[in-house]
């Protein structure tokens, strides 16, 4: 199954829509919800897994969405039309290096070594020193979906270490 089906199977019961704006990979071939986990845990894990974000539209959906790089139509001007801001900066749950261990299932194609030892890396420029992080990958991922997930910890990381609030 598909992210959207298993987000919207996940959201039914509390009357929350999904809606996809972006491309969110292949089906799973095997998703399940581990014991205890909550509803958000499991879409949170689904997500990391594609290199997309949960998070709200504001009108009561639930929009599984990537970073957007439009710009607001608006300037913010100091004195005109900001009433107070504030900036939040911490490295607290940043790491210079993100390193991915999977296994995927072995192929015709594949030698039992590559399939056992998928690994992959990104880095984080703004962590300066050594502070590497291992996350074991929740489902069997092959390099490509192994390396966009590290890609997608140090980009989600830094930029929840960089918060910024702006009354207007």
């Amino acid at each position: 199954r598909k992210l959207d089906q298993i987000a919207a199977d996940l959201a039914k019961p509390f009357g929350i829509p999904v809606i996809t704006n972006t491309d969110i990979g292949d089906a799973f071939a095997k998703f399940r919800l581990e014991e205890g986990e909550t509803v958000y845990e499991a879409l949170n894990r689904a997500c990391a897994m594609r290199s997309v974000l949960p998070v709200s539209d504001g009108k009561g959906n639930l929009l599984i969405t990537k970073p957007g790089t439009a710009r607001a139509g608006v300037r913010l001007v100091e004195g005109k039309n900001i009433l107070s801001a504030s900036a939040e900066y911490s490295a607290k749950d940043r790491y210079a290096q993100y390193i991915v261990k999977a296994q995927q299932p072995g192929s015709d194609q594949l030698d039992a070594d590559q399939s056992a030892h998928v690994r992959a890396e990104a880095k984080d420029a703004g962590v300066k020193r050594y502070r590497p992080l291992l996350i074991l990958a929740e489902q069997s991922a092959d390099l490509k979906t192994a390396t966009k997930r590290a890609e997608w910890e140090a980009n989600v990381r830094a930029a929840r270490g960089q918060r910024v609030r702006v009354r207007v």
